[in-house]
């Protein structure tokens, strides 16, 4: 059996959980571990003399008696009754014997008894933490945060807690586990994207005369903001363009996976094919970024057979994925700035214009008020923008749902913790001594093989020692450096 109290249960916070610390220390718990412990030590001591006793004894005892002698020693390990009047012979005590044999039994039975009282004591302390646990749970920012990572999770956790649950008493269930995992996630992950955010900021401030400068706010989140995933704005623009009204002005493009050279054309995975002129031709036109309706009437001008002929190669094209026409949105962290762009580009005659640009614009203005909005008034708001978005492109508004770490809403949320820690002139000037020796510790861990390292570093792997390891490498390029500066790494 084995208790642990630790009082910063959850890990590095600024302050999520620090409130129910004093409810996961179990001080009762603890003292009652330590005395059965005791008890069990002591009566492992005894045996251990018990056993000393027989292994002296059976050296010179006759094949009888050693067989007796083993017996008991099996008794004795499996924690039975032993003969307390026993004799084996010259070199053996039976006075002591009887003694020890008593001495056993008495420290087993109050053995016997600390284990009983520990076990209530540590069911009671598990009971005080999952308390303590599924209060953390109900929090409303806690319900918040959990069903912005997972809403299946989320759902999970509000079974687990309603009062149809049965109460459960022992370890912790799978639930309860996974509660503890999201806890920790949120208080010591390094960063996250939800509304915890990284433990902290830091940053070195050479100006500073103070080593160190922290600065704790009241609240746990210091700057909120919310951003639309990039998959959301991608959707939008695949049924943007897809509108006949708007297809015309979206530009025909050669997919980045191909190269035109003249009259050959290289696609994947290292393929490629000799073209007809007219093919070529028409794949060439795509390079040039021509819109799709600029190039409809480019293929207009011909006469009536090779006119056919050109818009059926670049329907071919365009099937085949040799050529895109669609909207193009770099990977940023603001994807609908690029798609509100192109939309506001787009001629005045163009019937959807104003249609796409109410929609967008709807959109962006619900995701600015999530970042205004309390826990209670964002569902709402986000449950708006959530059918909003089903209404313009037909898809649902998550993708890969119920997926560790590959499920995606339309909006997601970076905040920064209300934490700022500045490291002053006194550090940054240590770290600058240090650069060498930090330098070097980089190049060791990169540097492959090892025994060349050890070699190139001036140590030799003859000597088998710690001193031969990574670690002891560093730990001597360290002290060579301190020797050498008088900087202490």
């Amino acid at each position: 059996m084995r208790w642990e109290a630790q009082r910063r249960f959850w890990g590095r916070s600024a302050g999520f959980p620090a409130g129910l610390a004093a409810e996961l220390v179990s001080d009762d718990a603890v003292r009652a571990v330590a005395e059965a412990r005791g008890l069990s030590q002591q009566a492992a001591d005894v045996e251990a003399e018990l056993r000393a006793m027989l292994a002296a004894a059976s050296a010179e005892l006759p094949i009888e008696r050693r067989r007796l002698a083993r017996r008991i020693r099996r008794a004795i390990d499996a924690g039975r009754d032993v003969l307390s009047d026993l004799d084996l012979g010259s070199g053996f005590e039976p006075a002591r014997w009887a003694m020890l044999v008593e001495r056993r039994a008495s420290r087993r039975a109050a053995l016997a008894v600390a284990e009983q009282a520990c076990a209530a004591t540590v069911a009671g302390a598990r009971q005080r933490e999952r308390q303590a646990l599924h209060r953390m749970i109900r929090q409303p920012r806690a319900r918040a945060a959990a069903e912005l990572t997972s809403r299946s999770l989320a759902q999970g956790f509000a079974r687990a807690l309603s009062d149809h649950a049965p109460v459960r008493t022992g370890p912790a269930s799978l639930i309860e586990r996974r509660m503890l995992l999201f806890l920790q996630r949120l208080t010591a992950k390094p960063a996250m994207m939800s509304d915890a955010g990284p433990c902290f900021w830091g940053s070195l401030d050479c100006d500073q005369p103070a080593a160190l400068r922290l600065a704790v706010g009241a609240d746990l989140v210091a700057m909120r903001r919310v951003f639309f995933e990039h998959w959301a704005i991608l959707a939008l623009a695949r049924a943007v363009q897809a509108d006949p009204e708007v297809a015309p002005h979206c530009i025909v493009r050669l997919n980045p996976g191909c190269l035109l050279d003249g009259s050959t054309l290289f696609y994947p995975i290292g393929h490629r094919i000799r073209l007809e002129p007219r093919e070529a031709q028409v794949l060439k036109w795509c390079t040039e970024g021509h819109t799709l309706g600029e190039l409809r009437c480019t293929i207009a001008a011909h006469a009536g057979e090779e006119r056919e002929e050109l818009d059926r190669l670049l329907g071919n094209h365009l099937k085949g994925g040799v050529a895109t026409c669609d909207i193009a949105l770099p990977a940023v962290h603001t994807p609908e700035r690029e798609l509100r762009r192109f939309l506001a580009s787009l001629p005045d005659d163009c019937a959807g214009r104003q249609r796409w640009l109410a929609v967008l614009d709807e959109m962006i203005a619900l995701r600015d008020e999530l970042e205004r909005t309390a826990d209670g008034e964002s569902r709402q708001t986000r449950r708006r923008l959530d059918d909003v978005f089903r209404a313009a492109t037909g898809l649902p508004a998550a993708r890969n749902p119920g997926q560790l770490h590959g499920a995606r809403f339309v909006t997601y949320e970076d905040c920064r913790r209300d934490v700022d820690v500045a490291l002053g002139r006194s550090l940054c000037r240590d770290l600058a001594d240090l650069d060498p020796a930090l330098e070097l510790s980089s190049w060791i861990v990169r540097a492959s093989p090892v025994v060349s390292v050890f070699r190139h570093a001036g140590w030799s792997p003859a000597t088998a020692n710690w001193t031969d390891t990574v670690p002891g490498v560093i730990a001597q390029a360290a002290a060579r450096l301190a020797a050498s500066t008088g900087v202490i790494p």
